[in-house]
């Protein structure tokens, strides 16, 4: 049986006050001594001491940045329309505007509810 463990406010740095103290574990480790995993879609970096059951360090950016547009080079445009790359970043525009409809609609309907 897995143990899930809930997202709550205090469980994001960038949700809290500016006048609360970051973890140390957070803030203060340099880039050089954080765990980087690249992976088929994207990379995962992990900072020393960090819960893996409330973030995942994934990111996503290297198949926008990397693997689309070197595949398209690769192929070139006799072999793949540039409609589908068209396509693609549009998708991918819509899905960030999803995103933040889905933030937005959660941030308004939940406020001063206990």
């Amino acid at each position: 049986m897995s143990t899930c463990v809930s997202e709550r406010k205090s469980t994001y740095v960038f949700l809290q006050h500016n006048s609360v103290r970051p973890l140390p574990s957070l803030g203060r480790t340099p880039v050089r001594y954080m765990t980087h995993t690249m992976l088929i879609a994207g990379s995962r970096v992990t900072v020393p001491g960090m819960d893996s059951r409330q973030q995942s360090g994934y990111q996503v950016l290297r198949l926008a940045t990397e693997l689309v547009p070197s595949t398209l080079a690769l192929l070139g445009a006799d072999a793949v329309s540039p409609f589908w790359a068209i396509l693609f970043y549009f998708v991918l525009i819509l899905f960030g505007i999803a995103q933040q409809v889905c933030s937005a609609v959660t941030c308004t309907s939940h406020t001063g509810k206990k």
